[in-house]
Protein backbone atom coordinates (compact mmCIF):
# COMPACT_ATOMS: atom_id res chain seq x y z
CA UNK A 1 0.00 0.00 0.00
CA UNK A 2 2.94 2.62 0.76
CA UNK A 3 4.25 1.68 -2.86
CA UNK A 4 0.29 2.81 -4.50
CA UNK A 5 0.43 5.78 -2.07
CA UNK A 6 3.56 7.24 -3.09
CA UNK A 7 2.54 6.90 -6.80
CA UNK A 8 -0.98 8.89 -6.11
CA UNK A 9 1.39 11.07 -4.22
CA UNK A 10 0.75 10.89 -0.86
CA UNK A 11 3.06 10.56 0.99
CA UNK A 12 1.23 11.44 4.27
CA UNK A 13 -2.04 9.55 5.41
CA UNK A 14 -5.07 11.78 6.50
CA UNK A 15 -6.39 10.71 9.94
CA UNK A 16 -9.57 8.92 8.57
CA UNK A 17 -6.57 6.66 6.96
CA UNK A 18 -4.73 6.34 10.06
CA UNK A 19 -7.58 4.87 11.97
CA UNK A 20 -9.49 3.26 8.87
CA UNK A 21 -6.88 1.00 6.93
CA UNK A 22 -5.54 -0.81 9.87
CA UNK A 23 -8.51 -1.61 11.58
CA UNK A 24 -10.33 -2.77 7.46
CA UNK A 25 -7.20 -4.76 7.44
CA UNK A 26 -8.27 -6.46 11.12
CA UNK A 27 -11.01 -7.35 9.15
CA UNK A 28 -13.10 -4.83 11.70
CA UNK A 29 -16.55 -3.85 10.42
CA UNK A 30 -16.58 -0.52 10.76
CA UNK A 31 -18.21 3.53 10.39
CA UNK A 32 -15.99 5.54 8.96
CA UNK A 33 -16.88 9.19 9.33
CA UNK A 34 -14.76 12.22 7.72
CA UNK A 35 -15.46 15.05 6.03
CA UNK A 36 -15.39 15.72 2.05
CA UNK A 37 -11.73 15.62 0.91
CA UNK A 38 -10.46 13.78 3.38
CA UNK A 39 -9.58 10.35 1.58
CA UNK A 40 -12.12 8.33 2.96
CA UNK A 41 -12.55 6.55 -0.12
CA UNK A 42 -8.84 5.73 -0.21
CA UNK A 43 -9.16 4.50 3.92
CA UNK A 44 -11.33 1.75 2.82
CA UNK A 45 -10.36 0.98 -0.75
CA UNK A 46 -6.64 0.50 -0.62
CA UNK A 47 -7.47 -2.03 2.50
CA UNK A 48 -10.16 -3.60 0.32
CA UNK A 49 -7.89 -3.79 -2.22
CA UNK A 50 -5.12 -5.61 -0.49
CA UNK A 51 -7.30 -7.88 1.01
CA UNK A 52 -8.62 -8.98 -2.29
CA UNK A 53 -5.17 -10.04 -3.50
CA UNK A 54 -5.02 -12.21 -0.56
CA UNK A 55 -8.02 -13.85 -0.83
CA UNK A 56 -7.46 -14.08 -4.20
CA UNK A 57 -3.96 -16.28 -3.91
CA UNK A 58 -5.69 -18.65 -1.57
CA UNK A 59 -8.90 -19.05 -3.85
CA UNK A 60 -8.94 -17.84 -7.16
CA UNK A 61 -12.01 -15.56 -8.60
CA UNK A 62 -15.00 -17.10 -10.53
CA UNK A 63 -16.28 -15.00 -13.43
CA UNK A 64 -19.34 -12.80 -12.58
CA UNK A 65 -18.40 -13.67 -8.11
CA UNK A 66 -17.59 -10.48 -7.05
CA UNK A 67 -16.34 -10.88 -3.53
CA UNK A 68 -16.61 -6.88 -3.01
CA UNK A 69 -19.58 -4.60 -3.07
CA UNK A 70 -19.56 -0.91 -3.16
CA UNK A 71 -23.02 0.54 -2.83
CA UNK A 72 -22.58 4.34 -4.29
CA UNK A 73 -25.12 7.08 -4.35
CA UNK A 74 -24.52 8.05 -7.99
CA UNK A 75 -23.15 6.26 -11.25
CA UNK A 76 -20.28 8.94 -11.10
CA UNK A 77 -19.52 8.33 -7.88
CA UNK A 78 -19.50 4.57 -8.71
CA UNK A 79 -17.33 5.18 -11.99
CA UNK A 80 -14.37 7.25 -9.91
CA UNK A 81 -14.23 4.52 -7.44
CA UNK A 82 -14.42 1.85 -9.88
CA UNK A 83 -11.00 3.59 -11.89
CA UNK A 84 -9.68 4.10 -8.19
CA UNK A 85 -9.76 0.71 -7.44
CA UNK A 86 -8.44 -0.48 -10.56
CA UNK A 87 -5.27 1.87 -10.56
CA UNK A 88 -4.88 0.68 -7.27
CA UNK A 89 -5.21 -3.43 -8.51
CA UNK A 90 -2.92 -2.22 -11.02
CA UNK A 91 -0.43 -0.74 -9.23
CA UNK A 92 -0.03 -3.21 -6.64
CA UNK A 93 -0.72 -6.56 -9.58
CA UNK A 94 2.68 -4.42 -11.40
CA UNK A 95 4.83 -4.02 -8.16
CA UNK A 96 4.20 -7.85 -7.55
CA UNK A 97 5.32 -8.59 -10.78
CA UNK A 98 8.49 -6.72 -10.66
CA UNK A 99 9.50 -8.22 -7.19
CA UNK A 100 9.15 -11.79 -8.91
CA UNK A 101 11.58 -10.81 -11.66
CA UNK A 102 10.21 -8.30 -14.52
CA UNK A 103 7.96 -7.85 -16.32
CA UNK A 104 7.28 -8.77 -20.13
CA UNK A 105 4.39 -6.78 -22.53
CA UNK A 106 2.20 -9.86 -21.97
CA UNK A 107 2.51 -9.44 -18.78
CA UNK A 108 1.70 -5.85 -18.27
CA UNK A 109 -1.38 -6.49 -20.35
CA UNK A 110 -2.33 -9.39 -17.61
CA UNK A 111 -2.19 -6.87 -15.09
CA UNK A 112 -3.66 -4.13 -16.68
CA UNK A 113 -6.92 -6.45 -17.70
CA UNK A 114 -6.69 -8.13 -14.55
CA UNK A 115 -10.29 -8.39 -12.45
CA UNK A 116 -10.79 -6.77 -9.16
CA UNK A 117 -13.08 -8.74 -7.82
CA UNK A 118 -15.18 -5.73 -6.70
CA UNK A 119 -18.61 -4.91 -7.78
CA UNK A 120 -19.49 -0.72 -7.57
CA UNK A 121 -22.33 0.85 -8.72
CA UNK A 122 -25.80 2.12 -7.32
CA UNK A 123 -27.76 0.31 -5.36
CA UNK A 124 -30.46 0.05 -8.34
CA UNK A 125 -27.64 -1.32 -11.11
CA UNK A 126 -26.29 -3.92 -8.21
CA UNK A 127 -30.07 -4.69 -7.79
CA UNK A 128 -30.44 -4.69 -11.22
CA UNK A 129 -27.25 -6.92 -12.05
CA UNK A 130 -28.62 -10.03 -9.20
CA UNK A 131 -31.74 -9.86 -10.69
CA UNK A 132 -30.37 -10.13 -14.37
CA UNK A 133 -28.33 -12.89 -13.04
CA UNK A 134 -24.94 -11.29 -14.56
CA UNK A 135 -23.67 -11.67 -11.14
CA UNK A 136 -23.73 -13.50 -7.94
CA UNK A 137 -23.50 -12.84 -4.21
CA UNK A 138 -22.54 -16.85 -3.11
CA UNK A 139 -19.00 -15.57 -2.80
CA UNK A 140 -19.66 -11.75 -1.02
CA UNK A 141 -17.15 -11.54 1.90
CA UNK A 142 -17.18 -7.44 2.18
CA UNK A 143 -19.59 -5.04 1.92
CA UNK A 144 -19.16 -1.15 1.61
CA UNK A 145 -21.78 1.54 2.13
CA UNK A 146 -20.02 4.88 0.67
CA UNK A 147 -21.64 7.57 2.10
CA UNK A 148 -24.01 5.66 3.75
CA UNK A 149 -26.34 8.39 5.23
CA UNK A 150 -26.56 9.91 1.81
CA UNK A 151 -27.52 6.74 0.44
CA UNK A 152 -30.27 6.17 3.05
CA UNK A 153 -31.31 10.43 2.45
CA UNK A 154 -32.30 9.45 -1.34
CA UNK A 155 -33.95 6.29 -0.62
CA UNK A 156 -32.09 3.87 -1.37
CA UNK A 157 -32.91 1.97 2.10
CA UNK A 158 -35.17 -0.63 0.34
CA UNK A 159 -32.62 -1.39 -2.60
CA UNK A 160 -30.03 -2.24 -0.16
CA UNK A 161 -31.96 -4.36 2.09
CA UNK A 162 -32.90 -6.74 -0.95
CA UNK A 163 -29.37 -6.38 -1.86
CA UNK A 164 -27.82 -7.08 1.78
CA UNK A 165 -31.04 -9.64 3.45
CA UNK A 166 -29.68 -13.01 1.31
CA UNK A 167 -25.98 -12.21 2.87
CA UNK A 168 -27.89 -11.64 6.17
CA UNK A 169 -29.20 -14.73 6.15
CA UNK A 170 -26.70 -16.55 4.92
CA UNK A 171 -24.16 -15.77 7.24
CA UNK A 172 -27.15 -16.26 10.15
CA UNK A 173 -27.70 -19.94 8.87
CA UNK A 174 -23.68 -20.86 8.93
CA UNK A 175 -22.81 -19.08 12.01
CA UNK A 176 -19.75 -17.77 10.33
CA UNK A 177 -18.45 -14.52 11.05
CA UNK A 178 -20.88 -13.31 8.28
CA UNK A 179 -19.33 -10.40 5.51
CA UNK A 180 -16.98 -7.61 7.00
CA UNK A 181 -19.10 -4.24 6.15
CA UNK A 182 -17.88 -0.36 6.08
CA UNK A 183 -20.12 2.15 5.85
CA UNK A 184 -18.87 5.33 5.27
CA UNK A 185 -20.42 8.73 6.25
CA UNK A 186 -19.87 12.71 6.27
CA UNK A 187 -18.29 14.26 8.93
CA UNK A 188 -20.50 14.30 12.26
CA UNK A 189 -21.41 17.32 12.28
CA UNK A 190 -22.66 17.27 8.83
CA UNK A 191 -24.78 14.16 9.27
CA UNK A 192 -26.19 15.16 12.56
CA UNK A 193 -26.67 18.86 12.46
CA UNK A 194 -27.96 21.03 15.49
CA UNK A 195 -28.50 17.56 17.05
CA UNK A 196 -24.95 17.41 17.79
CA UNK A 197 -23.84 20.68 17.75
CA UNK A 198 -23.28 21.54 21.42
CA UNK A 199 -22.21 18.04 21.79
CA UNK A 200 -19.53 18.55 19.61
CA UNK A 201 -18.02 21.54 21.25
CA UNK A 202 -18.08 20.30 24.42
CA UNK A 203 -16.18 17.63 23.18
CA UNK A 204 -13.38 20.11 21.21
CA UNK A 205 -13.70 21.94 23.71
CA UNK A 206 -12.51 19.60 26.23
CA UNK A 207 -10.33 18.19 24.15
CA UNK A 208 -8.62 21.62 22.81
CA UNK A 209 -8.97 20.13 18.93
CA UNK A 210 -11.67 19.55 16.23
CA UNK A 211 -13.00 16.26 15.68
CA UNK A 212 -12.07 15.68 12.04
CA UNK A 213 -12.76 11.97 11.66
CA UNK A 214 -14.14 8.59 13.94
CA UNK A 215 -14.10 5.33 13.56
CA UNK A 216 -16.79 3.09 15.18
CA UNK A 217 -16.51 -1.21 15.45
CA UNK A 218 -19.62 -3.01 14.89
CA UNK A 219 -20.40 -6.45 15.89
CA UNK A 220 -22.55 -8.64 13.50
CA UNK A 221 -26.06 -8.01 15.40
CA UNK A 222 -24.95 -3.67 15.08
CA UNK A 223 -24.26 -4.73 10.90
CA UNK A 224 -27.78 -5.84 10.74
CA UNK A 225 -28.85 -2.86 12.23
CA UNK A 226 -27.04 -0.15 11.01
CA UNK A 227 -27.84 -1.00 7.59
CA UNK A 228 -31.59 -1.01 7.86
CA UNK A 229 -31.65 2.81 8.36
CA UNK A 230 -30.13 5.83 8.75
CA UNK A 231 -31.78 6.44 12.26
CA UNK A 232 -30.28 3.41 13.95
CA UNK A 233 -26.58 4.83 12.08
CA UNK A 234 -27.20 8.27 13.56
CA UNK A 235 -28.17 6.91 17.25
CA UNK A 236 -24.82 4.97 17.02
CA UNK A 237 -22.73 7.74 16.43
CA UNK A 238 -24.79 9.65 18.94
CA UNK A 239 -24.05 7.46 21.66
CA UNK A 240 -20.12 7.27 21.01
CA UNK A 241 -19.60 10.93 20.74
CA UNK A 242 -21.51 10.82 24.04
CA UNK A 243 -19.46 8.38 25.72
CA UNK A 244 -16.57 10.18 24.54
CA UNK A 245 -17.93 13.45 26.37
CA UNK A 246 -18.65 11.69 29.01
CA UNK A 247 -15.23 10.23 29.51
CA UNK A 248 -13.19 13.58 28.82
CA UNK A 249 -11.41 14.95 31.42
CA UNK A 250 -13.44 17.66 33.20
CA UNK A 251 -16.64 16.16 32.36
Amino acid sequence: MIKVDEKMGLFVPSEIQCVGIPAVLNGKSVVLSSGSGSGRTLAYLLPLVQMLRRDEALLPMKPMHPRAIVLCTTEESADQGFHMAKFISHCARLDSSMENGGVSSKALEDVSNAPIGMLIATPSEVLQHIEDRNVSCDDIRYVVLDEADTLFDRGFGPEISKILNPLKDSALKSNGQGFQTILVTAAIAEMLGEQLSSLMECLERDNAGKVTAMLLEMDQAEVFDLTESQDALKKKVVEAMDSLHLSAPGS
